[in-house]
């Protein structure tokens, strides 16, 4: 009976070990995993630079292109302050389900680029949908933390080209160090981060369609 108990605890101790070396891998895997990514998206339009830029530097306009739900639906409540364009100009929008709450401000302007940086208070609302051809499609990623405030900076940069300009729009998300962030990454993380490039993409050919179809 003893040796059997002595043997009974070594295998508890044993898969105890086990399990704790299991644990220590499975946390620094999951410490390792990327919570940050860039989506870049990029299209060509055939007008000039001075065509595109009143379009991206001035919020209220981002609505006649952009594929984002904060900028376009109709239960969005949005609100404009600052400049109507240009560095200072800013907006902020809350909505019950489709967009979230957060605002967004215009940090420099040029002629040929504009940066931003846009805050989701309380969570990232990746929502929007897809216009023309590709109206039923739609892309919807909730990351809720009540305690976190997403930050995401983002930017244009427009370039002459022999047709016109190339528009490059990029955005930079960083889930944070908190314990969902780290569910998140594991989880969540691979579909965000394909409906955020999806809706560059969309919101970019709505720029297009909107300058080249004037």
């Amino acid at each position: 009976m003893t040796k059997w108990l002595k043997w009974c605890c070594g295998g508890c101790l044993v898969a105890l070990a086990l399990a704790a070396v299991a644990a220590i891998f499975a946390w620094s895997w999951v410490r390792a995993l990327p919570r940050e990514w860039t989506s870049e998206a990029q299209v060509e339009i055939a007008a000039p630079a001075s065509e595109v830029l009143p379009l991206v530097e001035d919020l209220q306009r981002w609505k006649e292109w952009s594929a984002w739900n904060r900028d376009i639906d109709a239960d969005v409540s949005r609100t404009f302050a600052g400049p109507e364009r240009g560095v200072g100009a800013r907006m902020e929008w809350t909505s019950e389900d489709t967009a979230g709450d957060g605002r967004i401000e215009l940090r420099t302007a040029t002629s040929s680029s504009v940066e931003y940086e846009s805050w989701h208070l309380g969570g990232l609302v990746i929502s929007g949908r897809e216009k023309g051809e590709y109206a039923a499609r739609t892309a919807s990623v909730v990351l809720r933390d009540d305690d976190h405030d997403y930050v995401v900076p983002g930017s244009f940069t427009i370039e002459p080209t022999e047709r016109g300009a190339r528009v490059t729009w990029r955005e930079t998300m960083d889930l944070g160090e908190s314990v969902l962030a780290k569910f998140y990454a594991i989880s969540i993380a691979p579909i965000a981060r394909q409906a955020h490039q999806r809706l560059l993409e969309a919101s970019l050919e709505g720029l297009k369609d909107r300058v080249e179809l004037r």
